[in-house]
């Protein structure tokens, strides 16, 4: 486990969740207060977002607490977390979670869309402005998973990575690579969260409506 403080100079305590014990403390580089966390790699790397503008981002190593990665993001930090990995199974024609965790990571600010790859210990990154799509509404929060999918008379496998943004004007927009795009439904006031449960895609909105959305993943039917 892994909590930030706030205030001038904040440390990020690292926890073992059995016994309590706190195993690392990282600190330096955040000077108004931590707001997001996020373990990658199964574990061993822990990324974190700050509480000010043009929010740093950090990746650090848990095991010796080496700074692996700083940038900053063109705004305020408003969510950080994994991509959730999905694995197309051919003989149920749908798709399942899969135990091990990605190597992606995503955050969003108000206008922008981040993705960080972790490849042989280098990083890499994407983005997605949405200026560029005329998009003028706010991003309030996102969500990520990928999609492994083979078809039944061949071996190759094809990786789609799939992100979801909600924003204030109810929109949630799907991206496909950080490329292609398209609405779901409208869904009224403003998108407060997006997350998964087994294959359903949740979204949460003002005031105080869930929406289980399965279409998502039928989606990238659709392309095979």
């Amino acid at each position: 486990m892994a909590s930030g403080e706030l205030g001038e100079k904040p440390a990020i305590h690292v926890w073992e969740s059995d016994t309590l014990q706190n195993i690392a403390v990282l600190k330096g580089i955040h000077s108004k207060g931590v707001s997001l966390l996020c373990f990658i790699k199964q574990n061993d790397l822990l990324a974190s977002c700050g509480v000010r503008i043009d929010s740093p981002l950090l990746v650090y190593n848990v095991n010796d607490g080496t700074l692996v990665l700083s940038t900053r993001l063109k705004g305020y930090a408003l969510d950080l977390q994994i991509a959730k990995p999905y694995l197309w199974d051919p003989e149920e024609k749908d798709f399942i979670p899969e135990e091990d965790q990605t190597n992606l990571i995503f955050s969003c600010t108000e206008h922008e869309l981040y993705i960080f790859t972790y490849e042989s210990g280098i990083f890499t990154t994407g983005e997605i402005r949405m200026s560029e799509f005329q998009i003028t509404s706010p991003i309030t929060c996102c969500y990520a998973f990928t999609c492994d999918y083979s078809s039944d008379d061949t071996q190759n496998i094809d990786k789609k990575i799939v992100t979801l943004t909600g924003h204030s004007n109810g929109k949630v927009l799907v991206w496909e690579n950080m490329q292609d795009k398209r609405e779901l439904d409208d869904y009224k006031g403003t998108v407060i969260d997006i997350t998964c449960s087994e294959i359903n895609v949740i979204i949460a909105s003002s005031p105080s409506f869930l929406h289980f959305v399965r279409e998502t993943f039928d989606f990238f039917l659709i392309f095979h």
